[in-house]
């Protein structure tokens, strides 16, 4: 196949964009033709805007610089191997326009995109809040409202612990496949999650014993949250209506409804 890849989070990044190029190497792996086009900064949260101010640049990037590759802590496999694509596409606007000029710019004799692939994001998107307002998720419907089968990837992570990145990113290359030759034709997006969690998990636990579940977005909605520019995903700013504890319960919750293996 054919992959245009995107994310919400921009370009490689130990703190908010580590998952991308390991994830382009496996799907490379696979033996799938990548195409890759990011925005060139941090946009997560900025759902499916387009900034009608914007004049749009790209820039070529080389993934294979060491100085911009991501340096993660795997339980199996302590390098990636460098990608096939020599450079990456980055963009100076949102994800929705990464899709836009991703699938109506390609060069001339260029094979067909046959699937998009948003992600992995940096956090899971397990709750109502979070897929509304998801960049990675709006650039998956922004291709399925150019007519391309899209699917959106999540990695629910902890603050600490070892994850096996490597392996997670296999995980998810199957299952975008299986869904894909599987696909459903009256669906246009899927959201995938997948948890990073190697303390609750451990790292013995079999291939076999994953799982993957089909479930439903949870339904929730925002407390009385302040200041209004704090960083909302810690739980010292969170109002008195979300108190930590009642933060990590919906945390638990949203951790037994997502897709598990």
């Amino acid at each position: 196949m054919h992959i245009l890849v995107t994310n919400d989070d921009g370009p490689p990044s130990d703190h908010s964009s580590p998952y991308v190029q390991p994830l382009v190497s496996t799907l490379e792996s696979h033996g799938h033709q990548v195409s890759v086009i990011l925005p060139s900064t941090q946009r997560s949260w900025i759902g499916k805007a387009h900034i009608i101010t914007d004049i749009h640049h790209t820039t070529a990037f080389d993934p294979r610089n060491p100085d911009l590759l991501p340096h993660l802590a795997t339980t199996s496999s302590p390098a990636y191997p460098d990608p096939r694509t020599t450079t990456w596409t980055l963009v100076n606007g949102t994800p929705a326009s990464c899709i836009q000029l991703g699938l109506n710019n390609q060069k001339s004799g260029t094979t067909p995109i046959d699937l998009v692939l948003s992600g992995p994001n940096f956090g899971k998107n397990t709750t109502a809040v979070f897929a509304l307002s998801s960049g990675t998720i709006a650039a998956a419907m922004e291709a399925a409202l150019c007519g391309k089968r899209a699917i959106a990837v999540s990695f629910a992570h902890t603050e600490d612990g070892t994850y096996d990145v490597a392996e997670a990113c296999e995980h998810a290359v199957r299952l975008a496949e299986h869904l894909y030759r599987t696909w459903d034709e009256d669906v246009h997006v899927y959201s995938v999650n997948v948890p990073l969690d190697g303390r609750k998990r451990g790292e013995g636990w079999k291939r076999k014993k994953r799982r993957v579940l089909w479930t439903q977005v949870q339904q929730n909605g925002w407390g009385s949250v302040t200041p209004l520019r704090a960083n909302f995903m810690h739980v010292s700013h969170v109002g008195e209506s979300w108190t930590s504890e009642r933060w990590a319960g919906m945390d638990e919750l949203s951790y037994n409804i997502k897709c598990q293996y």
